[in-house]
């Protein structure tokens, strides 16, 4: 299942704020010297010199062992350099020193984050709620944890605990949506991008990701208002023109889905599978060359690259360019050898450019990796009966027949029969 909404966030700057808590604004000490020594630390870490500033600091803690703030600081700077064991080893320290500061807490929480520690994580994020019930971040980076251990229940509730301390606002609502869109519980999360748009109808998406529930639940018309009003909104949203496309894929409309396609991969070739999507409508209109023309872009933008090449093959096939296609379809084949469909296509390819033998081994390939795809025993049949072998072409078409006397090829069968 795919999941549409941004970072996990309640303001937009809480990256930089997290950043913040390692650049400790320092207090008057009594000894002057540790004092400069956190001051030439945090001066040579705004500079991004991290192992500069781990020299300060650790001359501050040589000097004053006891100081929490000075921990904390050697934590930020083992952080920055990589060293997570020693930052929390620090913390830690920190935290010993000073129990009841929740922002140490917290940075200890964002350091398992960075090691995807989530239950320590939960642990520390949980003590600094437990500290300040007031600090927003706390609950934002706890929910956010839960999501990762997909406890969701645990994740509503804390959101929920957020709103009964008075933090009421579109962002608390639209992560409580996508956490209930994760859950699948979809009535819910519109219901929440309700509240969302409630309080800011320009949250544009909001309405994208009410637009993506819409569109899952069938109403494609009501989905399609959502995304027109995303992309209104924002201009620049490349996958809200994506999913616009979509949409009108789904009702037939092909030429405002490749007007919609196209402006998302002028935005942002890399959106979804984009350039897959409109050479799917070229090659529905029987406009190979423009098919084949965004199928080779999309080799270089689009994931599922062997699928790709498959219907690359499919529209050279269209376009009667053979041994083109026949090349795309071994494509498909080194990466995907049991792709039976594209044994079966390149064995008609082969057998269009006269090379019956090796149609015959691609069907038989076919029948190998399906034994019930009846039309490769036909095809082989047909392929005996180029080469000149009436015992073996009767052989397989009666093989055929007999496993599918009402098929699409049997009287095309019989006929041959007829014949021998």
């Amino acid at each position: 299942m795919t999941h549409y909404y941004p970072n996990r966030g309640w303001m937009g700057l809480l990256g930089m704020w997290a950043v913040l808590f390692w650049m400790v604004s320092l207090p008057a000490f009594a000894d002057q010297e540790t004092d400069q020594l956190l001051k030439k630390g945090e001066a040579a870490q705004q500079k991004g010199q991290y192992r500069k500033a781990l020299e300060f600091y650790q001359k501050a803690a040589e000097r004053d062992p006891q100081s929490p703030i000075v921990h904390q600081a050697l934590g930020g700077a083992y952080k920055e350099v990589g060293d997570y064991k020693k930052a929390v080893q620090e913390l830690k320290k920190a935290v010993e020193l000073n129990p009841s500061d929740p922002e140490i807490y917290m940075q200890l929480g964002i350091l398992y984050e960075v090691q995807e520690d989530w239950d320590s994580a939960i642990q520390a994020f949980d003590k600094a709620r437990e500290i300040d019930a007031k600090l927003e971040q706390a609950y934002e980076h706890l929910a956010s944890a839960y999501i990762k251990k997909r406890m969701y229940s645990k994740t509503i509730e804390t959101y929920k605990a957020a709103l009964s301390k008075g933090m009421d606002g579109p962002f608390i609502h639209y992560q409580l949506a996508s956490t209930y869109f994760e859950m699948e519980d979809m009535d819910k999360a519109l219901k929440e991008l309700d509240k969302v748009l409630k309080f800011s109808p320009s949250f544009f998406m909001a309405h994208f990701q009410k637009g993506v529930i819409l569109k899952r639940m069938g109403e494609r018309e009501e989905a399609k208002k959502e995304f027109e009003q995303a992309v209104q909104l924002n201009p620049e949203l490349a996958i809200g023109f994506y999913e616009l496309g979509n949409v009108y894929a789904m009702m037939e409309r092909d030429e405002e889905a490749l007007q919609s396609y196209q402006k998302a991969a002028t935005l942002n070739p890399y959106t979804a599978n984009v350039n897959t999507k409109i050479a799917e409508i070229y090659n529905r209109q029987n406009r190979y060359d423009e098919a084949i023309r965004f199928l080779k872009k999309a080799l270089g933008t689009d994931n599922g690259q062997f699928m790709i090449y498959f219907q690359l093959a499919n529209a050279y096939q269209n376009k009667g360019m053979r041994k083109e296609a026949i090349e795309a379809y071994q494509q498909v084949l080194q990466v995907f050898p049991v792709f039976f469909s594209a044994h079966y296509n390149m064995g008609i390819v082969l057998s269009e450019e006269g090379q019956y033998s090796e149609a015959v081994e691609k069907f038989e390939q076919t029948l190998k990796l399906n034994p019930n795809f009846s039309m490769a025993i036909y095809q082989i049949g047909k392929m005996y009966l180029r080469m000149g072998n009436r015992k073996e072409a009767k052989r397989r078409l009666e093989e055929y027949l007999s496993r599918a006397p009402e098929g699409e090829a049997a009287v095309d069968a019989k006929q041959a029969l007829a014949r021998l």
